[in-house]
């Protein structure tokens, strides 16, 4: 009873491990967890190239014919389905008369998505002269048109085209590195070599704050001027897509801009913040207050 008493007198403080912490141990688990997947989930993530694909995507990655990630998932959801004992994933799939309602097998085997090796994504490259986008090796400007141009950033080089999704094979995000890791990945729209709009969407990469940060910071370094481009921040800014009917409108539409110094200057506090101890006090305080759960 003396014992309880004085535990209600003098509460034990709820230790807390640091968020950043929590963040590391998450991502190297998943970077373990890609590996025993397939090394090539996982390749170029030690050169810091830290942007994975996304889990969803990863039977696309996988796949030797690389047939797109959604109806793949399709299928792994009625294999999922199946009474034990039954063959491994791949196997099932190899079986022509396996077929998905909603997902016909001449669908899934007709739409595949091209992934290109080091040599064949040279043709994707961009270079930045001056402050502004060309394609690499040439003095042509590039001009995206309104839509804009799909891109990733790998080992500090820029690689982008317009993306195709109503021809087969596709060109996603995946296509330009073989479903590496990259630095980052988003869309651009660029006007006669002047970059104008980042839109960080990536249904493969998911990109994070961080990986905004690594390409505003890599734009800002050669050269770019950050002053006139718009940034969509309604990801990191929580910003929920309303829905138009049944679905939700697209994120474009949802899209909700900042100035691309205003975002990198932000960014850039956030990350001094995540490096030192305030949000872990906060928490730590949170979960230590009185009638706390």
């Amino acid at each position: 009873m003396a014992k309880l008493i004085d535990e209600m007198r003098s509460p034990r403080l709820i230790k807390v491990v640091p968020l950043c912490r929590k963040e590391r141990i998450l991502t190297t688990e998943l970077v373990k967890k890609a590996e025993r997947y397939s090394p090539v989930l996982a390749r170029g993530y030690s050169s810091g190239n830290e942007a994975i694909v996304d889990k969803r995507s990863w039977l696309e990655v996988c796949d030797q014919k690389h047939r797109y990630g959604g109806n793949l998932r399709a299928y792994y959801k009625a294999w999922k389905r199946c009474d034990d004992p039954k063959p491994e994933f791949w196997e099932w799939l190899s079986d022509e008369s396996v077929e998905v309602e909603g997902v016909p097998r001449t669908k899934l085997e007709k739409e595949t998505v091209v992934y290109y090796n080091k040599t064949e994504r040279k043709q994707f490259a961009m270079d930045i002269r001056y402050g502004l986008l060309h394609k690499a090796s040439t003095p042509e400007l590039i001009d995206t048109g309104e839509e804009g141009w799909i891109f990733v950033l790998r080992d500090g080089v820029l690689y982008g085209s317009a993306k195709v999704t109503k021809q087969v094979p596709r060109i996603h995000h995946t296509s330009f590195v073989g479903g590496e890791c990259v630095q980052t990945a988003g869309i651009m729209v660029i006007e006669q070599g002047v970059l104008k709009v980042i839109y960080p969407h990536s249904g493969h990469y998911r990109p994070t704050e961080s990986e905004v940060l690594v390409l505003l910071r890599f734009l800002l370094g050669r050269g770019v001027r950050l002053n006139d481009v718009e940034v969509d921040v309604q990801r990191f800014q929580k910003v929920s897509r309303e829905r138009d009917n049944v679905s939700k409108i697209s994120k474009k539409a949802n899209a909700m801009f900042w100035p691309a110094l205003h975002v990198l200057n932000f960014l850039q506090v956030k990350e001094k913040a995540w490096a030192g101890t305030l949000f872990d006090d906060l928490e730590m305080a949170a979960k230590n207050r009185p009638g706390a759960v």
